[in-house]
């Protein structure tokens, strides 16, 4: 049985990091003023919900909601994985 993705990044996302690739990911951030950033990551954990990648631009692992994605672009440039991917 296929299993469906709830989100159209779902499956972009998995497939990038059993590929070891980097991406560069647009998503919206909702606090004091509503802003859209753009991070480059490596994906490490993919759920229906979340993806848990290491951002270059914090230097560490962060958790993001798929539903506040609004693009994602899978890079050429591929990583080494620094622990366990499960996608």
């Amino acid at each position: 049985m296929t299993e469906v993705a709830k989100t159209p990044w779902e499956n972009v996302l998995r497939r990038a990091a059993r590929e070891h690739r980097r991406v560069r990911i647009r998503f919206e951030y909702q606090g004091a003023r509503e802003t859209e950033y753009e991070r480059e990551w490596e994906p490490y954990e993919v759920t229906p919900t979340t993806v848990t990648a290491f951002s270059y631009y914090r230097d560490e692992y962060r958790t993001l909601d798929l539903d506040r994605i609004t693009d994602v672009e899978v890079r050429e440039e591929t990583f080494q994985p620094r622990r366990d991917i499960r996608a």
